[in-house]
């Protein structure tokens, strides 16, 4: 995921020592070198706002648009759960 500068958050993982770390940096006792892939970063940038909506329910039963829609009326279950 891309920030509005551009830099990317959330893609670290843990290296030999157990230090989250970014693609493509090199981290020693003495430095830190920070590389930043842009190729990726763009492609990255385009799922941003993309969701999958996974359901056993067959496509005859019940369309696309439904599936979504039914899927964003959740929260109001959700709500009433809750109160």
């Amino acid at each position: 995921m891309t920030t509005g500068d551009g830099s990317v958050r959330g893609a670290t993982w843990p290296d030999e020592s157990g230090r989250r770390i970014w693609p493509g940096s090199v981290v020693n006792d003495q430095s830190l070198e920070l590389h930043r892939d842009r190729e990726r970063i763009v492609a990255e940038a385009q799922l941003d706002g993309i969701h999958v909506i996974r359901t056993s329910v067959a496509p005859d039963r019940l369309a696309t648009d439904q599936v979504v829609r039914t899927y964003k009326q959740l929260s109001r279950v959700e709500r009433a759960f809750r109160t």
